[in-house]
C-alpha cells in the first residue's frame, strides 16, 4: 500500500520499493548526470510530524541507532558491493492481516528460489537492479515460513497472518 506523504507510518518495505523503482528509472537515463542517496542515517528533526516516531526523519538507509540496516540499505549493497549477498525484504515485519503478500528480495548471486511453508513457489532471475519479486503469495492463517535461497545463501522469516474477527 502506498504511504501518504504525512502518514504516521513509513514502512521499511515501502522505502525499499521507492529506492528500487527510482534507481531503476534513473540509473540509465542519459539526461541524469548523477543521483544521490538522501540520508544514510535517520536523525532527530524536532519539526517532523511524520513516520513512526515524531521528531525523527526516518528516511535513512540505517536507523537512528546507527546499527539497524534497513531493507533499502541491502538493495544498494546488492547493486554496488561485489560481496555475495541475498536479502529478504520484510524480516522485521512479522505480523500481517493480508491474505496475499508480495515477497521481494535482493540478490547479486543469481537465481533466487522462494519457498513458502516448505513448498517451493518458484525460481526467478534478478532483474537489471538485482531484485526479485513474487506478487500475490497466499498466506495461511498463523505462522508462514518464507525462505529465499540463492548461491548457497539462505534467508528466512516467519510472517504471522492474523485473521480479522
Amino acid at each position: 500500500v502506498r504511504n501518504a506523504p504525512r502518514a504516521p507510518f513509513h514502512s521499511e518495505e515501502y522505502q525499499a520499493w521507492v529506492h528500487h523503482f527510482n534507481y531503476e528509472d534513473l540509473r540509465d537515463d542519459p539526461r541524469v548526470w548523477g543521483t544521490f542517496i538522501w540520508l544514510m542515517f535517520d536523525f532527530a528533526a524536532d519539526i517532523r510530524r511524520e513516520g513512526s516516531r515524531f521528531g525523527l526523519n526516518d528516511k535513512g538507509l540505517v536507523g537512528f541507532d546507527h546499527s539497524t540496516r534497513k531493507d533499502a540499505f541491502f538493495f544498494y549493497k546488492a547493486n554496488w558491493n561485489p560481496e555475495p549477498m541475498l536479502h529478504l525484504v520484510g524480516t522485521r515485519m512479522t505480523a500481517t492481516t493480508n491474505e496475499s503478500v508480495t515477497v521481494m528480495g535482493f540478490s547479486n548471486v543469481g537465481d533466487v528460489t522462494l519457498t513458502l511453508n516448505g513448498v517451493q513457489i518458484g525460481t526467478k532471475s534478478p532483474d537489471s537492479v538485482n531484485t526479485v519479486i513474487w506478487r500475490n503469495v497466499k498466506l495461511i492463517p498463523g505462522a508462514n515460513s518464507i525462505l529465499l535461497t540463492a548461491g548457497g545463501i539462505v534467508r528466512e522469516v516467519v510472517w504471522n497472518r492474523k485473521v480479522a474477527r
